[in-house]
């Protein structure tokens, strides 16, 4: 859900600036000035590191975090036998990481986080090994953890998050009684998680996303000193353990993602430093405690796609007066309204409300100035948005998703809608009429599909520079397409189809452009398909079904190397379609519907092309449904053209 995916945004910044303090960097030039400095950031120039590190055989701390050095590891590193601290923080480095290094015989620092492209494996460690802080979050370091690893007894901090590393953890970890910071998130591990009851002195136990076969976390009770505790994503079952009542220092609490099941526990609401509580993507079943009032130090409270049921009063969490951050949806629970007064309300900058059986706006909304992101979707809304919905945090709003309600329109709708930094907004199958309500121009992406609008699209659109989405299908709009939306280079999805569009097609597609799908089909759209799609070179999905176009067969568009749905159903097209499509001239091409034209002596043939097929004259049912999601899906295709990347920037 969107909803979920921005609450996750916001807690990974939260993570961020609650995480330990990066490592610093230290500026200083030897007399050959090797460091220079451009544009803000420090690159290491010749002689390289090889050879600023191969005459200072007694340095003892060196210090380069962030500078630039592209370049591997130098194994005479692995000779600075007097060196105590060792800190490459986020310095571009690749390759193999020496081993020797490891074995410094003064060594107590070695951070060589965030290098993505430094692998290497931990070797088998010395006894004695003086090493106090190992931190390699963030890099391609692989393999198990030795169990020679135990043999680091002075260790107080271990970062090995978002790294390869995989295997059971070794017994050994028990030796390390002096960690407080233990950081295995983001890996591969196995097996049940391992007894750790040993390490007592730990304030931070982050074991989330790996690929544990859960475990009995009974010792929980014996890590009194925890203020962080993150168990995401770990194939927990069960009830949350008993054995967590005795962490009442606990200041975050990260749990979602399980199979945890039951009542949330009453003495959850003991942990009263928390300020960050994430239950989400559980199954509890049963009703939101109302003593969770009491936890009024919470900053962040993430209860979303549980099971939970009954009526929750919104005082319960409007009570908690430092509470900025909430997400309820997903559950099956009512929200009571409220008529608490500004002065006795939390200021929230992240509200979640999705499918809360709302019928109204909430009251409390009114007096809420400096919310980033609110959702309401699935609720069950009907009315007008009241005009002092619009005049809510007009200065810091960035998403708005009002989607599957009943909502009318606006009270009162002004020429642009006030929220002047809004970047995200749907409206969609909603029951809107009137005209296009137009947002700010720093619009990225926009949705106001399944309603009854009706009108034009204005020129205002034309200086959106940085839309990447707008979709107005299945209304009641008309005119002529404005000629500039072709033009906007950011435009990566637009969806106009199913209304009363007329005119020609868009006419002209600069070159540079970023379209990856247009859906112009279910209109009255006439004239011949323009050429200039020629320049849409990372276009994957093409409908113009059911207009009014005059053409014969646009065998030119097999140029384009990424298109994979072709749509031309029911228009006039007309002459010879010679030959199969081959290969060569669709390379990418998974379903091109044909039916309903005034082609003759056609043969289009069912081929496999790539990984996928070729579907010829299609008048069936699936792509009648304009079900582009559903084929991308069914096809293997990416429609946004890149996996997510993996958020490393964590601080640890």
């Amino acid at each position: 859900m969107a909803s979920s995916f921005y609450l996750f945004m916001f807690m990974r910044l939260l993570f961020l600036l609650h995480t330990f303090h990066p490592i610093m960097v230290t500026k200083s030039y030897s007399s050959s000035q090797p460091l220079c400095h451009n544009n803000e950031f420090l690159k290491l120039e010749k002689p390289g590191l090889r050879g600023l590190v191969q005459n200072l055989t007694n340095l003892k701390e060196l210090y380069l975090s962030e500078v630039d050095i592209s370049s591997q590891v130098p194994e005479n590193l692995g000779n600075l036998t007097s060196l105590r601290s060792l800190k490459l923080q986020n310095c571009g480095l690749f390759g193999e990481f020496p081993t020797a290094i490891f074995h410094l015989p003064n060594l107590e620092i070695l951070s060589a986080r965030d290098n993505e492209n430094l692998n290497g494996s931990l070797p088998e460690f010395h006894r004695n090994s003086p090493l106090k802080i190992l931190a390699l979050h963030n890099t391609s370091f692989s393999g198990v953890l030795p169990h020679s690893i135990g043999n680091l007894s002075s260790l107080s901090m271990l970062v090995l998050s978002a790294c390869h590393f995989s295997g059971y953890l070794p017994a050994s970890l028990n030796n390390l009684t002096l960690l407080t910071y233990l950081f295995l998130r983001e890996n591969q591990f196995s097996g049940p998680i391992p007894n750790l009851e040993s390490l007592s002195q730990l304030t931070t136990l982050s074991l989330s996303s790996n690929k544990w076969d859960g475990g009995d976390l009974f010792w929980l009770s014996k890590l009194t000193k925890l203020t962080r505790l993150e168990i995401r994503l770990a194939n927990l079952s069960g009830e949350i353990p008993s054995s967590l009542a005795n962490l009442t220092q606990i200041a975050a609490l990260y749990l979602g993602d399980n199979q945890l099941a039951g009542e949330i526990p009453s003495w959850l609401t003991n942990m009263t430093q928390a300020i960050f509580i994430d239950l989400s993507g559980n199954q509890f079943q049963g009703q939101i405690p109302s003593s969770f009032s009491q936890l009024k130090n919470l900053d962040i409270l993430s209860l979303s796609n549980n099971k939970l049921s009954g009526t929750v009063e919104a005082d319960i969490f409007l009570s908690m007066r430092k509470l900025t951050a909430l997400q309820l949806g997903g559950n099956h629970i009512t929200l009571l309204n409220n008529n608490k007064t500004n002065d006795t309300l939390p200021r929230f900058r992240f509200l979640f409300l999705n499918e809360c059986n709302i019928t109204e706006f909430p009251n409390f909304l009114r007096f809420q100035d400096e919310l980033v992101a609110l959702t309401l979707v699935g609720n069950k809304i009907r009315c007008k948005i009241p005009e002092w919905v619009s005049n809510m945090s007009k200065e810091t709003l960035e998403l708005i998703d009002f989607r599957n309600n009943m909502l009318e329109g606006f009270e009162q709708l002004s020429e642009v809608l006030p929220w002047v930094n809004l970047g995200r907004l749907d409206l969609s199958n909603n029951m809107l009429r009137g005209p296009l309500p137009i947002p700010s121009l720093k619009i990225f992406i926009y949705r106001v599909s399944s309603n009854l609008l009706t009108g034009e699209i204005p020129s205002s659109f034309c200086g959106m520079s940085d839309v990447h989405t707008l979709d107005f299908s299945n209304n009641n709009m008309h005119g002529i397409i404005p000629p500039c939306l072709g033009n906007l280079s950011s435009m990566v999805v637009l969806d106009l189809k199913g209304n009363r569009f007329s005119g020609s097609i868009l006419q002209t597609y600069k070159e540079g452009n970023n379209l990856r799908m247009i859906d112009l089909s279910q209109n009255l759209l006439e004239g011949k398909i323009p050429r200039s799609l020629e320049n849409c070179i990372n276009l994957e999905i093409l409908d113009l079904g059911e207009n009014q176009i005059e053409d014969t067969f646009p065998f030119w568009l097999g140029a384009l190397p990424r298109l994979r749905i072709l749509v031309l159903r029911s228009n006039r097209f007309h002459g010879a379609v010679e030959g199969p499509i081959m290969n060569e001239d669709f390379p990418e091409l998974r379903v091109i519907d044909l039916s309903n034209n005034g082609f003759s002596d056609w043969v289009v043939i069912c081929l496999g092309i790539g990984s996928g097929l070729v579907v010829g004259l299609i008048s069936g049912r699936i792509l009648a449904t304009r079900n582009h999601e559903w084929l991308m899906m069914k096809f293997g295709m990416n429609k946004a053209n890149g996996r997510r990347q993996r958020k490393r920037g964590q601080g640890n």
